[in-house]
């Protein structure tokens, strides 16, 4: 069954997340837009590697996606990450 739910955004500069730098709780991720979501994250470094991942809450249960891994732009590029 397709339902909405609530997922959290972790983006750490360590791969144990142990470093945790961003922490965006309660995203909506509808059933309508396919469980997807988009969010915009801002207040980063400069040229440094990040490591994210979605977290679901169930039942006090922690459902965790895979670990993605990104590097934002070095400063004065105008790149967007």
């Amino acid at each position: 069954a397709d339902v909405d739910r609530k997922l959290s955004l972790e983006v750490s500069t360590t791969e144990d997340f142990a470093a945790l730098v961003v922490n965006h709780p309660d995203l909506p991720a509808l059933a309508a837009n396919d469980g997807t979501l988009k969010v915009k994250v801002t207040g980063l470094t400069p040229k440094t590697r990040y490591f994210y991942r979605f977290v679901y809450v169930k039942d006090d249960k922690r459902y965790a996606s895979h670990v993605g891994r990104t590097r934002t732009a070095p400063a004065g590029t105008g790149g967007h990450t």
